[in-house]
């Protein structure tokens, strides 16, 4: 199916977390659960194998890929993300939501990866939602704590994208299969 990477329960939470931004306040706290939930239906419902195959410049990306390791986190990410979601059902931040609502969807988009180019831009949303996470307390210290923590995560981006760069060039793929120790890309 041509449009079967729209099936991706990440995606679904990631559009929720950008249409918080917009909703009235009174709707943030259902938005945050429903999603979620609604994330968790469309995992169940979803074949195991690649799915979302795209040809980029000459790169053919698998943004959906289930199977029995990914599926299992991925349920686990649905349900701290309904968790987390009734724990701030009373909070009325648009920004808090929307960018919780965003981290758990790249958080799933990540373990749904096929690819290692899918992997490290579901990498990179995570830590970008995650800062505006912290700097939704809006203090100097939560602001201080979120460019620390974004220049960790910013290393950690740039490690997993050398690493994915170093696994290309060893072996002409860029799937997110068993990558092992026992070369250079896998241990970056």
């Amino acid at each position: 199916m041509a449009n079967d990477w729209l099936m991706n329960p990440a995606l679904l939470m990631m559009l929720a977390g950008l249409l918080a931004i917009r909703l009235p306040t009174k709707l943030l706290g259902p938005l945050a659960v429903v999603t979620p939930a609604l994330g968790l239906l469309m995992l169940c419902q979803l074949p195991n194998g690649e799915q979302g195959i795209v040809s980029l410049y000459g790169l053919t990306l698998t943004t959906l890929r289930v199977d029995g390791l990914s599926f299992v986190w991925a349920v686990i990410f649905h349900i701290a993300a309904i968790l987390a979601g009734l724990y701030a059902w009373h909070v009325k931040d648009r920004m808090q939501q929307s960018a919780a609502l965003v981290y758990a969807g790249a958080a799933i988009g990540a373990v749904l990866a096929g690819d290692l180019l899918t992997l490290f831009l579901y990498w990179e949303l995570t830590a970008i939602s995650s800062v505006l996470l912290i700097w939704a307390n809006r203090t100097a210290r939560a602001y201080t704590v979120g460019l620390r923590y974004l220049v960790i995560q910013v290393i950690s981006g740039l490690l997993l994208m050398a690493g994915a760069i170093v696994h290309y060039q060893a072996t002409g793929s860029l799937a997110f299969d068993h990558l092992g120790l026992d070369s250079p890309g896998g241990w970056i």
